[in-house]
């Protein structure tokens, strides 16, 4: 099974240069990239703390319990923590998401953010649209394109050059210096609320926002869909667990070991590769020599996200047991697989929280079968 998995994981990692260039990968609980350094390629970081002073030439992917940017992202980036901080500019697209997201500088492009709350300081300049599915969003800045929206309340203190289509389940409230030179489509419970001196110069369209009242046969067969769909990824983890513990037990005890004694750090090589093998897979599809290749990789790709998924079952069940038994080190057994597959099923259904848990499970996985491949390669030259 070991040797199955690197030889497939390694036809993706291959092309992990197509994708990154000569990407620099960084990992560990502290990162800081001083105001006077360079990366003149893409990079990505994964850490406690992630701080990015200097200048990146490419890419940037970060993430990180807080991640601040002061320096300059001459391309895209992609930020997800606790908190991110976009004290510096960006020149390309920008993805956020955690529990705060702040914007303080320029971005060249578009602005996607997901979770927590997004506030666009009065000096910052969205060149793009913004779109979010959080749960405030403040402009005191510029949008200079459409503001698309789902989440809790939308407030405009600043400049919307495009159009505003938005769904909040608070409010929408236009300050006195708000000024909107599109349109304005919305679903709130309540009208916005547009103070003295705020100007919209295009339409204003409201539409209360009722919860769909489903009748008793309709939500009844939509509760068995799901409880059916439910019973059945139980099943499959569970079995595909099964699996791996008896079939493979020295390879699962290993992968289970070191994703539980090395968490965090193994949780930022799962993320760097999540982050890059898309890229790669994506280049290698699109080119006409690599299309095969590429297809080969995004297979690959699925089958090691499979096994992550499982393998973060079996670390919760792990993680459970070492909390009644601190000195347990032994194979995992049928009691491992029960009770991580019915813990990780159990964590899906808490909101936010658990879906990050969730994430944060697999991604450890991952992490710990991309090192294994990484060290194999490194074997063998």
């Amino acid at each position: 099974m070991k040797n199955a998995v690197i030889a497939l994981v390694t036809v993706f990692v291959a092309l992990v240069p197509l994708g990154a260039g000569a990407a620099q990968l960084e990992t560990g609980d502290q990162y800081v990239l001083g105001s006077g350094k360079t990366v003149n390629d893409n990079l990505y970081v994964a850490g406690g703390t992630v701080t990015i002073g200097g200048i990146i030439a490419g890419d940037l992917a970060a993430a990180g319990g807080n991640v601040t940017l002061t320096g300059e992202v001459q391309e895209d980036a992609a930020a997800f923590g606790g908190t991110v901080s976009l004290l510096g500019s960006v020149n390309g697209d920008v993805w956020a998401g955690g529990g705060t997201t702040t914007v303080a500088k320029d971005v060249g492009g578009d602005l996607v953010v997901v979770g927590g709350s997004v506030h666009i300081l009065p000096e910052a300049a969205v060149a793009g649209d913004l779109v979010a599915a959080v749960g405030d969003v403040v402009v005191d800045g510029i949008v200079n394109g459409d503001i698309k929206m789902t989440g809790g309340r939308l407030t405009i203190n600043g400049i919307v050059g495009g159009n505003i289509d938005a769904r909040v389940s608070g409010t929408l409230a236009l300050g006195p210096e708000a000024v909107v030179h599109g349109n304005i489509s919305y679903r709130s419970p309540n009208q916005a609320s547009i103070a003295s001196g705020a100007v919209v110069s295009g339409t204003i369209d409201y539409k209360p926002w009722q919860k769909p009242a489903f009748q008793r046969p309709m939500g009844t067969a939509l509760l068995g869909a799901f409880a059916a769909a439910g019973v059945a990824k139980f099943l499959a983890m569970f079995v595909l667990a099964l699996v791996l513990v008896y079939g493979y037990k020295r390879f699962s005890a290993g992968v289970i070991t070191e994703a539980t004694d090395e968490f965090f750090p193994n949780v930022g090589r799962g993320f760097v590769f999540f982050i890059i093998i898309p890229f790669a897979v994506i280049l290698a599809l699109i080119s006409i020599i690599g299309s095969v290749i590429g297809v080969l990789a995004m297979l690959a790709y699925i089958f090691i996200l499979i096994l992550a998924w499982s393998f973060a079952a079996l670390v919760s069940g792990n993680l459970v047991l070492r909390l009644f038994h601190r000195d347990i080190r032994a194979e995992p057994t049928w009691r491992t697989v029960l009770i991580g597959c019915i813990v990780y099923g159990i964590v899906g259904w808490i909101p936010v929280l658990g879906w990050v848990a969730q994430a944060l499970l697999c991604l450890a996985a991952l992490g710990v079968l991309m090192h294994m491949v990484q060290q194999n390669v490194i074997a063998r030259t």
